[in-house]
């Protein structure tokens, strides 16, 4: 008799253009379980959910995640900025330097956090312009600025590291 589960597969990509279905194919068992069964794929890449979708024969329904609100954004970036800081209030000008940066990172939690964390590891307006005036994300976060994004943190990893 079949069992009801969720199978939860997180951050799943394609490596290449011609994905080989035959490592999918180990899901077509998990395609019959019980009624309220599932299998929730977590990915950025429509093609690695139509793949799965056609090894285990069943229609996909996606849902995409919308990026952070603006508010939201300001308030998660500011968090990794002054997370060591007593009073974030000392520091007005970066603090709406931050502000405007927010609006470049198009709601993405990665985005902001790893822009946070660079910034926090100097509060000198000179290190914020010299981060700023890097081009390292796109109007619209793909799967491709990803690498960008975390490229940013390398950039600015500290010496002895």
């Amino acid at each position: 008799m079949a069992k009801k589960f969720l199978l939860v597969l997180g951050d799943i990509c394609e490596n290449d253009e011609k994905q080989d279905k035959s490592k999918w194919e180990e899901l077509g068992p998990w395609a019959y379980g019980s009624f309220g069964s599932g299998i929730l794929v977590i990915t950025r890449m429509d093609s690695v959910v139509l793949t799965i979708a056609k090894v285990i024969k069943k229609n996909k329904e996606t849902f995409k995640l919308q990026g952070l609100e603006e508010d939201q954004c300001l308030k998660l970036l500011n968090s990794h900025v002054f997370a060591v800081v007593e009073n974030p209030n000392d520091y007005k000008r970066l603090r709406s330097i931050a502000g405007e940066r927010v609006k470049e990172l198009s709601g993405s939690p990665l985005a902001v956090k790893v822009s946070g964390d660079v910034l926090n590891s100097s509060l000198v307006e000179r290190h914020w312009t010299k981060v700023l005036n890097i081009d390292f994300v796109s109007p619209k976060l793909g799967q491709d600025d990803i690498f960008h994004i975390l490229r940013l943190s390398c950039m600015f990893l500290p010496k002895h590291l």
